[in-house]
């Protein structure tokens, strides 16, 4: 398919970043702004709504979970000429998750506590999972739909340290079999 910048050539998809040349910014925006624009989509990062009103856009989709609220909120607010405000998706990781996949997995979370609470260390604590407890398990299983990575647990949990995010994370690999870093 042709690039919006080959010759005279317009195509229907575009891209938009920060490291876009300023004069292809322009020709993207020329070209998607107006409703019969040929650009009809735009790949973009969130620097195409940095400062721009683009009406008429019926839907924005995310890769990913934004990194704030407000670059979620800021994708589907009204422009001016539209009558109702943009369509938003978010294509973050998910899985559906039945009842008893969600029981095994607290049972198997328990367990884990349980062991690490039982073997003691010689320094009065336990080993590096001494912060599992029934709170953090809760909120594990009640969110495991999102859980695929280390970071993802330690950004999202009270879970400090990458080893027991790796614990915590295998037992997620044993329970659905979808996840790939373990």
């Amino acid at each position: 398919m042709d690039s919006v910048l080959d010759g005279d050539a317009i195509s229907n998809i575009a891209m938009f970043h920060s490291k876009t040349l300023e004069a292809l910014k322009t020709k993207v925006l020329d070209n998607f702004v107006p409703m019969d624009g040929p650009v009809r989509v735009v790949v973009a990062t969130t620097v195409l709504g940095m400062g721009v009103n683009i009406p008429n856009v019926e839907r924005v989709c995310h890769f990913g979970i934004p990194d704030t609220c407000d670059c979620s909120l800021s994708s589907c607010k009204e422009g001016p000429h539209m009558a109702q405000p943009a369509i938003t998706e978010c294509n973050a990781p998910m899985r559906t998750v039945e009842d008893d996949e969600r029981h095994l997995l607290c049972e198997i979370l328990h367990e884990l506590k349980d062991s690490t609470n039982a073997s003691g260390s010689i320094f009065g604590s336990n080993n590096l999972l001494a912060q599992i407890d029934d709170n953090l398990i809760k909120e594990l299983v009640n969110s495991c739909e999102y859980i695929f990575t280390t970071s993802y647990l330690m950004e999202n949990f009270a879970i400090f340290n990458s080893d027991s995010a790796q614990q915590i994370l295998s037992v997620f690999a044993n329970v659905f079999g979808d996840i790939r870093e373990v």
